[in-house]
């Protein structure tokens, strides 16, 4: 029976007061007059108990069961659409904002100086990049998901406020201690991380050490292989993993501890807030009690929800540190116009330029580093350190030269030539004088600088194409017969998912770039150092002489025989210039361009005679390829991560021979930790298989009590099964959903995990090539490059995550079963006892528990399995890769003092690379070498010297012939 002495409510205030939109509860809660509305339901768990409960004085604006029940059911459906919007809305601002965060770093990168990226190398910004910049991406992002759960707990402690009164300042003392826990537990861990990241720091130390500071990371390996110093770094990186694996177990061991304080604040919060408000000589009653364990249980989910969002905080401070001085590092200064006088291109008065001390620069970045990462002030003591004042100097330079001029630059090797280019080019800073340039700069350094992309891509570099223009430069840089032996031509794509060039034919392509360019002056570094002497003569005659006529050239160059073509020659020496001059007045001088040319004899007719030209070779036009040559494709095979972790066999095939027995013990390691995601994925299965197997016995049993006792019977019975029933049916039809789910979640996760690497290699090749990009005024083009590919990149992670967001919303919505059985059953069937309510207020706080546990542990779940994408890929590039010999022979182990002789023998050698499986670099080459003979190879770029000698070290497995040394 219904009170009668119950207030009508207005129907908006009884709205915007319940669960609907937990986002607008202080506004409406601040509208209340209490004096009008002494006792208004806060939420519609609060409208339901006060109906059911005949002892209620809460007021009720209507008292009909199927009003209430429409109402309650519409509100229980509607919270997760307004959470869900919610949600999608905070996606699409934070995809934006990480693609923003991620472009700035890449142009951050991209326009560092010479300087900055002696501290900065590529490896160095790629663990930055995947480690850092990933970190505070996160952190950010949990930072603006946790304005809404702070919000929640202000409304809830107000809420709460109302129903147990001042007993709620223990509760929010209670909030602000376990606030400071997470605290002092993120203080304390993100030491620890800071610890683990200078071993990981010192692996990348050790990774470029590896590389040489080379670009080419494949060049470092190749040196490593070749002097057998193989086994010294495995183990050195052995010693590393060793020590990661030390600080990581640390920081598991405090992580698990934080976390089991964090489960337990639920507990904590709930008796003491009701300890403290039995102790204020307050009694329970259920009319109370409920709503304000449900109000306490919603502070315990959003305070369980911030204390993550603080604890990245606080353990990502570092990587706000770091990436805040990576900020702030000093940026390339292109050069600047300024006119001298009319008529001089270039000019220089009293300038000094001197090379940075690396080792001085590197240690007080690694002492800067390590005080950001204990929490220091970056001007930490460097007393100690001695900057060393007598690094390479080019002292006192006055050149001058003329527009339309050309100028070759002479030194024996470490004279300055390379240093005057790059003081020219603002690589280095003058430390004194000044320096005039009068027009635009084309550069080609000594070791050339090649992007990956097509050979046309790379010479025409960002300028309007001219199909025309193009041959031209192609022809005169000695590149037709190369490209002619190509597929496709220029269209062959360099690189990742393409071919290797030589030095020689990198170096041409290099020159070609400057051609194309059309710039005002010419900086050439060298560039006939790696081409034999018919290409090289043809090279300077075609492209330098002609192709440059009336430009200003500076030819840094040890191939004297040109000097007589010169219109000046400038000589460095002991840092300085020594000379300057024509070549007549240096002859006549009898100094130092006289002393280096005395010691340098050229037969100036023996390359016109060396290769001979039948006729004039022609740049032959190739189809450009199909689509995917300018795209980075890599092709994945999918594995199932059970079978993968479990087949050991499989793994030990990707290591040597020599250090089997020490994998077979890290592997240990891995079953270890990949016995709970084993057990994990069978219990799933083992609770999807039990689902399907009581679902029809369950089913026929709910159906058949429910028409027995339809009309009343035992309705406590009813309330117990009904709630049950439609839990077990919500798992069904979750499972059911997350099979689709996964398949979504997992794809477009490893798209978004393959999208990422594109960028880390444009990273890579932008801070190598960063001069050449802003000589050449290319900038854009990279930028437009990294944006295509952030936008792939972001696209991926927006459905990921949309797909996960859509998961939550069905999980909610059918979870919403539960409550609406709740709901209806206990309309329908009231029996106006307090005791009745109570049992309600139970069923509705466990019953919101257990779906939000649901949709957690549903999300848990396709978050590992999605993740689980990085192991398929580790175990592909571990299993699948085609693997070398073996290190060792059974033969080797007779021959101790192997080789003894050094005799050569060659048969039928035939070898050809993956990249073209069909084409031979070398084929049937027979060559016996007797013991002492000095054998010189020599023959045009591209003609396989490179790989002969690598053929010798095993690096490449020839496909037919043999090599053997004195019999072996």
């Amino acid at each position: 029976m219904i009170m009668e002495n119950r207030v009508k409510q207005d129907l908006f205030n009884l709205v915007t007061m319940s669960w609907v939109s937990k986002y607008t509860r202080l506004a409406a809660a601040e509208n209340l007059n209490e004096e009008d509305y002494p006792t208004v339901p806060k939420s519609s768990k609060e409208l339901l108990i006060a109906y059911l409960d005949p002892q209620s004085s809460v007021q009720l604006w209507f008292d009909n069961p199927v009003i209430i029940c429409v109402v309650l059911i519409s509100l229980s459906l509607l919270s997760p659409l307004v959470e869900s919007l919610y949600k999608n809305l905070t996606l699409v601002f934070q995809t934006k904002y990480m693609g923003v965060f991620t472009t700035a770093f890449f142009e951050k990168a991209m326009r560092l100086s010479s300087k900055a990226r002696i501290n900065y190398s590529p490896g160095y910004l790629i663990s930055i990049y995947n480690r850092d910049v990933t970190r505070v991406e996160s952190a950010l992002q949990l930072i603006y998901q946790g304005f809404s759960p702070l919000l929640y707990i202000v409304i809830n402690f107000i809420l709460l406020y109302s129903i147990i009164g001042l007993a709620v300042a223990i509760s929010i003392l209670t909030v602000i201690l376990l606030f400071v826990l997470s605290y002092l537990f993120g203080i304390r861990i993100s030491k620890m991380i800071a610890d683990k990241n200078i071993v990981l720091d010192s692996r990348m130390k050790l990774l470029r050490n590896v590389i040489a500071g080379k670009r080419d990371f494949t060049i470092g390996i190749r040196n490593i292989k070749i002097s057998n110093l193989t086994g010294y770094f495995l183990d050195k990186l052995d010693k590393n993993t060793d020590a990661y694996i030390a600080k990581q177990s640390g920081i598991y061991l405090v992580s698990r501890i934080k976390a089991a304080t964090s489960d337990s604040t639920s507990v904590v919060l709930c008796a003491i807030t009701f300890i403290s408000y039995y102790l204020a000589g307050h009694t329970f009653d259920p009319a109370s009690i409920f709503p304000a364990y449900m109000y306490v249980s919603a502070i315990a989910t959003q305070v369980l929800l911030l204390q993550p969002i603080l604890y990245q905080v606080f353990i990502n401070a570092e990587a706000f540190a770091i990436l805040s001085d990576f900020f702030c590092s000093k940026e390339i200064c292109p050069p600047v116009q300024r006119e001298y006088s009319p008529g001089v291109a270039v000019k220089t008065v009293d300038a000094t330029w001197r090379w940075y001390d690396a080792d001085y620069l590197k240690k007080v970045h690694e002492r800067r580093m390590d005080a950001l990462r204990h929490g220091k002030k970056k001007d930490s003591d460097q007393s100690d350190l001695a900057e060393n004042k007598e690094t390479f100097a080019l002292a006192a330079v006055n050149i001058e030269v003329q527009a339309g001029t050309l100028v070759g630059i002479v030194g024996a090797a470490g004279s300055g030539k390379s240093t005057l280019f790059d003081g020219l080019v603002n690589e280095l800073l003058p430390e004194h004088g000044e320096v005039f340039i009068n027009g635009k700069i084309a550069y080609a350094t000594q070791q050339p600088w090649i992007m990956m992309d097509s050979i046309e891509a790379n010479i025409a570099f960002g300028k309007e194409r001219s199909q025309e223009r193009l041959a031209e430069c192609i022809e005169a840089c000695g590149l037709v017969k190369d490209l002619n032996e190509l597929e496709h031509g220029m269209f062959t794509k360099i690189g990742e998912s393409g071919i290797n060039l030589s030095g020689g034919q990198k170096a041409r392509v290099s020159l070609a770039r400057c051609l194309y360019s059309d710039a005002d002056i010419f900086l050439l570094d060298d560039p006939l150092a790696a081409l034999d002497a018919y290409v090289g003569k043809q090279v300077f005659e075609q492209a330098i002489k002609l192709r440059l006529k009336n430009k200003t050239v500076l030819l840094a160059t040890h191939q004297l025989q040109y000097m007589q073509h010169m219109d000046k020659i400038i000589v460095l020496e002991n840092g300085g210039v020594a000379e300057c001059g024509t070549f007549s007045d240096l002859m006549q001088k009898n100094g130092t361009f006289t002393r280096m040319m005395s010691g340098y004899h050229y037969d100036q007719d023996a390359a016109e005679h060396t290769h001979p030209r039948a006729s004039k070779e022609e740049l032959k036009v190739q189809a450009e390829p199909t689509a995917n040559v300018a795209d980075i494709v890599q092709k994945e095979k999918k594995h199932t991560v059970s079978a993968s972790l479990i087949s050991g066999r499989h793994q030990a095939r990707a290591v040597q021979n020599a250090v089997h027995w020490d994998y077979e013990h890290r592997l240990v390691h891995l079953y270890i930790y990949g016995i709970p995601v084993e057990l994990w994925t069978g219990l799933c299965w083992i609770f999807k298989g039990l689902v399907w197997v009581e679902l029809p016995n369950v089913c026929r049993y709910v159906l058949s009590d429910y028409l027995c006792n339809g009309s009343g019977g035992e309705i406590t019975f009813g309330l117990r099964i009904e709630p049950d029933s439609a839990l077990i049916a919500s798992f069904i039809l979750i499972g059911l959903m997350r099979k689709q789910f996964d398949r979504a979640t997992l794809e477009f996760n490893r798209l978004f995990k393959l999208d990422e690497t594109p960028k880390t290699t444009l990273i890579t090749e932008v801070v190598s090539g960063s001069m050449s990009i802003y000589l050449f005024e290319t900038s854009t083009l990279f930028q437009d490059k990294f944006y295509k590919f952030c936008d792939r990149s972001m696209s991926n992670l927006f459905l990921f995550y949309a797909a996960v967001y859509y998961f939550e919303l069905k999980v909610s919505l059918l979870n919403s079963i539960v409550t609406i059985a709740i709901i209806v059953l206990s309309v329908l069937f009231n029996e106006h006892t307090t005791l009745f309510s109570a049992l309600v207020a139970l069923a509705l706080t466990q019953s919101d528990s257990c779906t939000s546990d649901i949709s957690r542990l549903m999300n848990y779940i396709a978050f590992n399995k999605a993740n689980m994408n990085t192991l398929e890929r580790i175990l592909e590039y571990s299993c699948e890769i085609d693997q070398e010999g073996r290190l060792n022979t059974p033969v080797d182990e007779t021959l101790a003092n192997w080789p003894t002789n050094g005799t050569v023998a060659i048969k039928n050698l035939a070898i050809a690379y993956h990249s073209k499986p069909g084409v031979n670099v070398i084929e049937n080459l027979t060559l016996d070498i007797q013991a002492g003979e000095r054998v010189g190879v020599v023959g045009r770029t591209g003609s396989g010297k490179s790989t002969l000698a690598a053929a010798f070290f095993r690096l490449v497995e020839p496909h037919a012939g043999a090599i053997s040394i004195d019999g072996v």
